[in-house]
């Protein structure tokens, strides 16, 4: 991201910026844009993460942070000891992304000069700067529009920047408009898989053989209805081994499932390597930076992907596009059938689907999942 391209206020004499945000992978990914343009403003300040445990060591390093501080959900000891350990020194910002009263009253008990967050029912004091969460833009300009509170001249800027294209947008070849050049992801170097990653790890991911292509697949998703059918997986994993491609299963712990019966149904063989539980969300960056290609759900690997600029084919069915969650790239494709009255069918999905058909993603043909990836994988 070029820095002259957006006019701030610089300001050099703010030496301590909290940001928080204990949402899911996902939503963290997409606080990325903010944090890179907080930077911009505050070029001498030391900013530090607040987000849940597990899942933030990447910023640090990235470098995107200075510090991070993770918290437990539901445990009160984790943030009180955050809280202890954010006030040895007073602050100059919190920002506080994270929408939930937990996180509000969280917010509250940090020293800072100033505070800012979204405009809530519950929130009405504690917080210098308020802002009425637009829900017309995708989330990084949204998280963005937190920043345009106390920066007159990027306020100005972003108003009508924000306003020029519908980022939501998805062009008739399923590609998503691309993002502004002011608000995309910065530019991230990436060390070599066998620099960072476990020997295992490595071993598995082996080095590409002359053009053969290498396919990220993550089948898994925090809710039940934004997982394509496992057995539409199976069917794509196969027919993409047939065409030589080498398919990398990927996912969290607690997924290993969806591998497991995907290696089941495929068969054990050249071509398929199953990884999914077996890397950290920094081996799986380490990974993903070696494939061509990202098919997944729409979840947190596709926010992922799009961080390290890759090409991303992702399947929405319960959600649709206009809520703000897109991955952050310039390119992405989304599949999705847009003529179900059903959709969508809530802010998130669902462990069950509420008609019992969960046609949204039934009704994405594997056939048309294999013609959009042959097509992108060229």
């Amino acid at each position: 991201m070029n820095p002259n391209s957006i006019p701030l206020e610089i300001d050099t004499q703010a030496r301590r910026i909290v940001v928080i945000n204990t949402a899911f992978l996902g939503d963290l990914v997409l606080t990325i844009s903010f944090i890179s343009v907080l930077k911009q403003k505050f070029p001498q300040a030391k900013i530090i993460l607040v987000c849940k445990k597990g899942i933030g060591d990447f910023f640090l390093k990235l470098k995107m942070v200075d510090e991070i501080q993770e918290v437990q959900k539901g445990s009160a000891q984790d943030y009180a000891l955050v809280v202890r350990n954010l006030n040895q020194v007073m602050n100059d910002f919190v920002f506080c992304i994270h929408r939930s009263f937990r996180s509000y009253l969280f917010s509250i008990r940090i020293k800072t000069v100033v505070r800012v967050g979204y405009r809530l029912g519950f929130n009405f004091f504690g917080y210098d700067y308020r802002v009425p969460r637009d829900l017309l833009l995708p989330e990084p300009l949204r998280i963005l529009q937190l920043l345009a509170l106390i920066d007159g001249r990027f306020a100005v800027f972003f108003a009508k920047e924000s306003k020029i294209r519908n980022f939501n947008f998805k062009e008739a070849d399923q590609h998503m408009v691309e993002v502004p050049a002011w608000a995309q992801f910065p530019r991230v170097a990436i060390p070599p898989l066998g620099s960072s990653g476990r020997a295992e790890l490595v071993e598995s991911v082996k080095h590409k053989v002359g053009d053969e292509k290498h396919i990220a697949v993550f089948p898994g998703s925090v809710w039940n209805t934004k997982r394509w059918p496992l057995e539409s997986f199976a069917q794509l994993v196969d027919h993409l081994r047939q065409l030589n491609y080498k398919v990398l299963l990927m996912g969290g712990a607690g997924e290993e499932i969806y591998g497991d019966e995907i290696v089941k149904r495929v068969g054990a063989g050249e071509g398929v390597v199953n990884l999914i539980g077996k890397s950290s969300v920094w081996e799986s960056i380490l990974v993903l930076n070696q494939c061509d290609l990202v098919v997944a759900n729409d979840s947190a690997s596709a926010h992922l992907a799009a961080l390290l600029g890759k090409k991303i084919l992702v399947f929405f069915g319960p959600t649709v596009l206009h809520f703000g969650y897109r991955p952050w790239g310039n390119f992405v494709y989304v599949l999705e059938n847009e003529a179900l009255a059903c959709r969508p069918c809530g802010s998130h999905g669902h462990h069950e689907c509420p008609i019992k058909t969960h046609e949204c993603m039934k009704s994405i043909h594997v056939s048309s999942v294999l013609n959009k990836v042959q097509q992108l994988a060229k």
